[in-house]
């Protein structure tokens, strides 16, 4: 018989291919509840509204608290009944601000608690002072009381890994954020120019502007299309880049994709590029969902010396890594490349992707889970 286990996160999943794959990953040995904000598109599963768990006083405590202490952490005092209720054996959290409330249920009713975290958290903006002595102490301050109480810590980098278990004495385990395998066709590089893909959210942090400078520099063998996530605290950023954008004549701004169409239409390109600027920890110890999408799709791939991405590149021979984070060093290394070179870079990727796949990561996911609630 399948034991009962809740997922609470809120986050929206139609954005949130972590939580994707850590539901698929868990569907088939787990009856699985999701409690959020947003309504989830697994119809099969219990959808829960998060704030359905608060009492009349719950929201009056909140209200007060938010006076004092903008920070403040909310109650849902009906959630310990529903678990009880409903047998719920393991909760899985994505935010550490639910890190308080899921070590009270662990007390109180003995659940076995899971925080599968999307990044470090304590320096995710850490360009901004403010936000380093408001929420950043803050999570700071959840992870020092609260991690050593988990049962499951899972991480997306070795990076990070290290990290907490330096600053925290926690140990986790670490699940890249990789992509299902695709059996998916390359398509043949035998001729310049070599188009270049880049995807993602357009932040000022991500410098697009630089990778806009190399193709510029680059010339007519190269062309690269930037497929740009646009967001409402985006959108001056978004305007300056398109209008760089407008100046080049081998470079395109396209519409973003959704999460399922991403991998099957960038396969139509010779490479996957990504200039990332080691500017802040989390960037430094980067393992992202587009390095992965990238193996999918069978692109060759250029990046900058981020050591975690550099590694897999490099281990597996599926590109380039600059020298440096810098224009010059990326414009050096993609200059060196041929179309044929490119083409075996792609067909390196064939294996590379039954490895580097979410297939492979999911099963130590769902043992060390087996494993928490086997009793």
């Amino acid at each position: 018989m399948k034991k009962n286990i809740a997922i609470l996160s809120i986050k929206d999943l139609r954005k949130a291919p972590r939580i994707d794959r850590e539901i698929k990953a868990l569907s088939n040995d787990f009856n699985i509840q999701l409690i959020g904000e947003h309504h989830t598109a697994f119809k099969e599963l219990n959808f829960y509204n998060l704030y359905t768990f608060r009492v009349f006083f719950d929201k009056l405590s909140y209200y007060i608290k938010r006076k004092l202490n903008p920070l403040a952490e909310q109650k849902f005092s009906k959630l310990k009944n529903h678990f009880t209720e409903q047998k719920v054996e393991l909760l899985i959290i994505h935010e550490p601000h639910f890190l308080p409330l899921a070590v009270k249920l662990k007390k109180e009713i003995g659940i076995k608690i899971v925080f599968n975290a999307h990044e470090y958290h304590p320096l995710e903006f850490e360009d901004r002072p403010d936000w380093l002595v408001t929420k950043g102490k803050q999570y700071n301050n959840l992870y020092r009381h609260y991690l050593n109480e988990l049962d499951l810590f899972i991480n997306v980098s070795d990076g990070i890994r290290v990290k907490c278990k330096q600053e925290f004495d926690v140990d986790s385990i670490v699940i890249p954020n990789a992509s299902y395998y695709q059996e998916i066709s390359i398509k043949i590089c035998d001729s310049f120019p070599i188009k270049m893909v880049h995807h993602g959210v357009i932040l000022p942090s991500r410098q697009i502007e630089k990778m806009i400078e190399i193709v510029n520099i680059l010339g007519e063998n190269f062309t690269l299309d930037i497929i740009g996530v646009i967001s409402d605290d985006n959108k001056e950023y978004v305007k300056e880049i398109k209008k760089q954008i407008d100046k080049a004549s081998n470079i395109r701004f396209l519409e973003p994709k959704s999460y399922s169409e991403i991998i099957p239409f960038i396969n139509n390109y010779d490479l996957g590029f990504y200039f990332m600027v080691g500017n802040s920890f989390n960037n430094r110890n980067a393992l992202p969902n587009k390095l992965f999408e990238f193996i999918q799709a069978r692109l060759a791939i250029a990046i900058t010396p981020i050591p975690e991405m550099k590694v897999i590149v490099e281990k597996y021979n599926i590109g380039v890594v600059s020298k440096e984070s810098t224009v010059d060093s990326m414009v050096d290394s993609l200059k060196s490349l041929t179309p044929n070179g490119v083409q075996q870079y792609k067909e390196n990727t064939i294996s590379t992707a039954k490895i580097e796949c979410a297939d492979e990561y999911q099963k130590l996911f769902l043992k060390n889970i087996l494993s928490l609630v086997s009793n």
